[in-house]
């Protein structure tokens, strides 16, 4: 009723390659838009129609038709061959207010500016002068193809994906990067996942995911849990506590290895796990209610010369209902409820009604 280690499995190798390369096979191939679809160059990619592949990073880049200068207001209309995917707006709207271009002959229109309006197909910034020389491209992020993808193959090197965005034709990619393959496994406990890794002749990073102790709350007439009296508890309703831990595993033969690889997991797959899992709500219609996911720590567990540990805990409470658990009596819809009702006016008299009353 609550979720499930597949559920963290899923997440993890839709998001964690968008942060990490370190427990997936990256590649980088070339990616233009045709007949309607995106076709992927990827020499040998081994994949076979309706596989599916994880995208990790990818950008698109929009060739710039025109620039219309205003020197009263000292803005410049940058006008682009296809539909982008900016907005406008002060601060910093997750980015998605920035517009980055490359390629000018005149480098005062190279590089980040934020935009003031945008349409459909173009964005306004600020410029001190009109631009110079051949106009260039802008590149962005298309967040609507990360995460899971399915492919069809044309032959051993290309593949195609859908278009998800109604890019035209002949629209190239800055950017194209997916995973095939992930090392995110689930373990009954951590000694499972040391054998299993153990075991394994081709030793690369993996995380294992590994589900601990599920406690209901000591407190259930408060949300925050870290409250040290306890209180009658509320049949009615029941929160649950669902501990996780991840596993990061590592080869590590030297205590030189060992110490470099502790430093890549705290700047590197710390962050990344992070993002990855923090705040992250799963779903499901079996409980009344569901919280963030948080992380509670994450330390070294172990290393030996083989291979270094490092650990993730999580949490992720939820709710239930009594209206979950056993009902003794069937629920059944109320059908056909006639309602029959008398009005009066001020007066005390019955009122008149032109039409009847909407039910």
């Amino acid at each position: 009723m609550s979720v499930t280690p597949e559920d963290i499995k899923l997440q993890l190798i839709e998001a964690l390659p968008q942060y990490t390369d370190e427990f997936g096979d990256t590649v980088t191939a070339s990616a233009v838009t045709d007949s309607g679809v995106i076709k992927v160059t990827a020499s040998s990619h081994g994949l076979s129609t309706d596989d599916i592949i994880v995208n990790s990073n990818v950008k698109v880049t929009l060739p710039v038709t025109s620039v219309t200068y205003d020197s009263a207001t000292k803005t410049a209309e940058v006008t682009l061959s296809a539909e982008h995917d900016r907005t406008s707006g002060s601060g910093n709207i997750g980015g998605y207010n920035i517009a980055s271009f490359q390629g000018f002959d005149d480098a005062n229109y190279n590089g980040d500016f934020e935009v003031i309006t945008a349409t459909r197909t173009s964005v306004v910034i600020s410029a001190e002068a009109d631009v110079v020389g051949a106009l260039g491209e802008m590149v962005e992020e298309r967040g609507l193809y990360l995460g899971y993808t399915q492919v069809t193959k044309i032959d051993t090197n290309n593949f195609t994906i859908p278009v998800k965005d109604g890019l035209p034709n002949g629209i190239s990619f800055e950017t194209f990067k997916y995973s095939t393959e992930q090392r995110i496994y689930i373990a009954a406990d951590i000694t499972r996942a040391v054998t299993t890794y153990a075991q394994r002749r081709d030793k690369k990073p993996s995380l294992f995911i590994v589900f601990d102790e599920t406690s209901a709350s000591k407190d259930r007439s408060v949300i925050n849990d870290a409250v040290t009296t306890t209180t009658t508890q509320n049949p009615a309703r029941l929160k649950y506590i669902t501990q996780v831990s991840l596993h990061s595993f590592a080869i590590t033969k030297t205590e030189q290895l060992a110490a470099t690889k502790q430093q890549q997991i705290y700047s590197e797959i710390v962050p990344a796990l992070k993002r990855a899992m923090y705040g992250v709500v799963f779903n499901s219609d079996q409980v009344s209610k569901t919280y963030a996911a948080i992380e509670i720590s994450n330390s070294p567990e172990s290393w030996n010369q083989g291979y270094y540990v490092h650990h993730f805990q999580y949490q992720i409470p939820y709710d239930l209902t009594i209206e979950q658990g056993f009902v003794s009596k069937r629920n059944v819809s109320f059908r056909n409820i006639v309602l029959e009702s008398t009005i009066f006016d001020t007066e005390g008299d019955l009122a008149t009604l032109d039409a009847e009353i909407p039910i």
